[in-house]
């Protein structure tokens, strides 16, 4: 599973590198499998536990792991 998550968010990141390329907007998501403490996927508002596989979920959209973290990291309230 995590092997997968790490995969996607790659993927995700070179289609965002070529949207930029050709002139689309220049938001990188720069995802890493294991977040820095309180900083989680799973500590963010913006993480969307999935009830059906333990320590995983979506986030835009996206499978990710709930250890994971990005730079778009925001608390939950």
């Amino acid at each position: 599973m995590k092997e997968t998550v790490h995969f996607i968010w790659m993927l995700f990141g070179k289609l965002k590198n070529i949207n930029n390329r050709m002139g689309g907007d220049d938001m990188e998501i720069k995802y890493v499998q294991n977040g820095e403490k309180g900083r989680t996927c799973a500590d963010c508002k913006h993480f969307e536990r999935d009830v059906n596989m333990q320590g995983a979920g979506k986030c835009f959209g996206n499978e990710v792991s709930a250890e994971g973290g990005c730079n778009f990291f925001e608390a939950r309230d």
